[in-house]
Protein backbone atom coordinates (compact mmCIF):
# COMPACT_ATOMS: atom_id res chain seq x y z
CA UNK A 1 0.00 0.00 0.00
CA UNK A 2 2.74 2.45 0.87
CA UNK A 3 5.37 1.05 -1.48
CA UNK A 4 4.35 3.07 -4.58
CA UNK A 5 4.61 6.40 -2.71
CA UNK A 6 7.96 5.29 -1.27
CA UNK A 7 9.29 4.47 -4.73
CA UNK A 8 8.03 7.80 -6.13
CA UNK A 9 9.60 9.68 -3.20
CA UNK A 10 12.94 7.95 -3.67
CA UNK A 11 12.93 8.52 -7.41
CA UNK A 12 11.91 12.17 -7.31
CA UNK A 13 14.18 13.24 -4.45
CA UNK A 14 17.26 11.02 -4.87
CA UNK A 15 17.54 9.37 -8.29
CA UNK A 16 16.40 12.11 -10.69
CA UNK A 17 18.38 14.95 -9.05
CA UNK A 18 21.53 12.81 -9.19
CA UNK A 19 21.12 12.75 -12.99
CA UNK A 20 20.59 16.51 -13.15
CA UNK A 21 16.79 16.41 -13.41
CA UNK A 22 15.15 18.45 -10.66
CA UNK A 23 11.37 18.05 -10.72
CA UNK A 24 10.88 20.98 -8.33
CA UNK A 25 12.09 23.51 -10.89
CA UNK A 26 10.30 22.33 -14.00
CA UNK A 27 6.86 22.74 -15.52
CA UNK A 28 3.66 22.66 -13.55
CA UNK A 29 5.35 21.32 -10.40
CA UNK A 30 6.99 24.69 -9.80
CA UNK A 31 3.62 26.51 -9.67
CA UNK A 32 3.43 28.45 -6.39
CA UNK A 33 0.37 27.74 -4.27
CA UNK A 34 1.14 29.91 -1.23
CA UNK A 35 4.29 31.95 -0.48
CA UNK A 36 7.05 29.30 -0.45
CA UNK A 37 4.77 26.27 -1.00
CA UNK A 38 4.65 24.98 -4.55
CA UNK A 39 3.04 21.91 -6.13
CA UNK A 40 6.26 19.87 -5.82
CA UNK A 41 6.48 20.43 -2.06
CA UNK A 42 2.82 19.54 -1.65
CA UNK A 43 3.31 16.39 -3.74
CA UNK A 44 6.27 15.34 -1.58
CA UNK A 45 4.16 15.89 1.56
CA UNK A 46 1.27 13.82 0.17
CA UNK A 47 3.62 11.00 -0.85
CA UNK A 48 5.68 10.95 2.35
CA UNK A 49 2.75 10.89 4.78
CA UNK A 50 1.61 7.31 4.05
CA UNK A 51 5.21 6.14 4.10
CA UNK A 52 5.70 7.66 7.56
CA UNK A 53 2.46 6.46 9.10
CA UNK A 54 1.76 3.17 7.26
CA UNK A 55 5.19 1.66 6.68
CA UNK A 56 6.62 2.84 10.00
CA UNK A 57 3.52 1.91 12.01
CA UNK A 58 5.15 -1.28 13.30
CA UNK A 59 8.11 0.73 14.65
CA UNK A 60 5.78 3.22 16.33
CA UNK A 61 3.66 0.47 17.91
CA UNK A 62 6.73 -1.44 19.14
CA UNK A 63 8.25 1.78 20.46
CA UNK A 64 5.09 2.61 22.38
CA UNK A 65 5.10 -0.87 23.97
CA UNK A 66 8.79 -0.57 24.85
CA UNK A 67 8.25 2.81 26.49
CA UNK A 68 5.28 1.43 28.42
CA UNK A 69 7.56 -1.37 29.71
CA UNK A 70 10.18 1.29 30.58
CA UNK A 71 12.65 -0.59 28.42
CA UNK A 72 13.55 1.53 25.37
CA UNK A 73 15.06 -0.33 22.45
CA UNK A 74 16.00 0.27 18.81
CA UNK A 75 12.33 0.68 17.83
CA UNK A 76 12.12 3.75 20.07
CA UNK A 77 15.17 5.22 18.37
CA UNK A 78 13.75 4.58 14.88
CA UNK A 79 10.35 5.96 15.82
CA UNK A 80 11.73 9.12 17.40
CA UNK A 81 14.15 9.74 14.53
CA UNK A 82 11.60 9.26 11.75
CA UNK A 83 8.97 11.35 13.52
CA UNK A 84 11.46 14.10 14.24
CA UNK A 85 12.63 14.27 10.64
CA UNK A 86 9.07 14.10 9.26
CA UNK A 87 7.68 16.83 11.50
CA UNK A 88 10.78 19.00 11.10
CA UNK A 89 10.51 18.84 7.33
CA UNK A 90 6.78 19.59 7.32
CA UNK A 91 6.96 22.43 9.82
Amino acid sequence: LAMPPAILMFTSTIVLPSFGMDLGESGCLSYSIHHSVDVYILLILVLSTPVQFVVARRFHAAAFKAIKRKSPNMDVLVSIATNTSYFYSTG
